[in-house]
């Protein structure tokens, strides 16, 4: 059957090409005489040549469609590489903060033995000290101040122990050298050992005197809510938590709450005065951070490493893994994740290498069959 299909262009530039080179070889051997009828015919073919490839942009449309596709489809990729972040990673803080508040992930040992010229107390069930009347039981405040004569007293505040999930927060008080450590969820009652001569304030009681030769307990049972300890170092350089603390969340900022006529306003301040954030999976890229500049994390776990008290600031360090880390307003926050594009280049530089090469190539080729067909 024969084939009415109409001539494709590149086969009638084939024969084209064949009557041009028969007539050179025609040319060649007669001396440079031009035979007419093959000269015309040439010419004839030409024209139809040109004509048919007037007439066909519409055959090469899908190939321009095709080289826009492969375009965008390279665009998107790259700009999601760009734009979308990774989910976790794994980061290492050190800053220079006013409060700091974390949960334990499991039972542990939450503080060292400190050497305490004052420990007070609230938010206590109980309150035990030697020599007290049988009326001091059930006090929910105490405070003891040892004599700041030399030999005059010592307070040894033993380790205290958080339960698992126990909410703790650590900040600074206006009082030079004063730190106040909160925790709901202590697993043991607070002891301490009192020596000497030492100061005790009892809510509706008179001072009390405690003069104690030998190494005297007080017992400090905790209440249902928060137990507030305000601690005041005879060493203040000494870090008031144990070394090494795991945690399940990490929160930097502060919650003030104001009453005005009646009504409460309650507002979140940071309390970052300076600090770094090193990307370990990123060759540990270091983020400076801003004074008061609002860090937050959707999930953090990992370890406070330690935690030291200098020049009435707290001197953090934590290493873990974080979801979420974005910082500014909460209206306008700055996500802080990596980008997929910047992890890939510090943990799969050859394969983000072998994936840009192959898109260029692709593109380039594309653009190469789209040019010789228009040429």
């Amino acid at each position: 059957m024969a084939d009415d299909s109409p001539p494709r262009p590149d086969s009638l530039r084939s024969l084209l090409d064949a009557q041009l080179r028969e007539l050179a070889d025609a040319v060649r051997a007669s001396g440079g005489q031009v035979p007419s009828e093959a000269s015309a015919n040439a010419e004839r073919l030409a024209r139809l040549v040109q004509m048919q490839r007037d007439l066909s942009p519409p055959v090469r449309t899908g190939q321009r469609w095709r080289m826009v596709a492969l375009f965008a489809a390279i665009l998107a990729l790259v700009s999601l590489l760009l734009l979308a972040t990774v989910r976790e990673t794994e980061i290492e803080l050190n800053l220079v903060v006013s409060e700091l508040r974390f949960t334990l992930a499991a039972r542990q040992q939450l503080s060292e033995p400190l050497q305490l010229a004052s420990l007070g107390a609230s938010g206590l069930a109980n309150a035990a000290l030697p020599g007290a009347p049988a009326g001091a039981s059930g006090a929910t405040r105490v405070l003891l101040r040892a004599a700041s004569a030399p030999g005059g007293g010592t307070i040894s505040l033993a380790p205290l122990v958080g339960a698992a999930g126990a909410q703790v927060t650590l900040r600074t008080n206006d009082v030079p050298n004063e730190l106040r450590l909160s925790v709901k969820g202590l697993d043991a009652s607070v002891r301490a050992d009192v020596s000497g001569t030492i100061t005790a304030l009892l809510p509706r009681r008179p001072k009390q005197t405690i003069d104690a030769a030998t190494p005297q307990a007080v017992a400090l049972a905790p209440g249902p809510g928060d137990v507030d300890l305000d601690l005041v170092a005879l060493n203040p350089v000494v870090s008031p938590l144990a070394p090494s603390l795991a945690i399940s969340t990490l929160a930097l900022v502060r919650i003030d709450e104001v009453s005005q006529s009646g009504r409460s306003v309650v507002r979140r301040v940071s309390t970052l005065h300076s600090g770094s954030v090193f990307f370990n999976e990123l060759a540990g890229r270091e983020l400076r951070l801003r004074a008061r500049e609002a860090l937050r994390f959707g999930a953090a776990r990992g370890e406070i490493r330690a935690v030291r008290f200098a020049d009435g600031r707290l001197i953090v360090d934590f290493h873990g893994r974080v979801r979420g880390m974005a910082s500014g307003s909460l209206d306008h926050p700055r996500d802080l994740m990596p980008s997929w594009l910047e992890w890939l280049r510090a943990n799969q530089p050859l394969a983000l290498l072998w994936g840009a090469a192959l898109s260029l190539f692709g593109l380039l080729t594309t653009l190469w069959q789209w040019w010789k067909k228009n040429a």
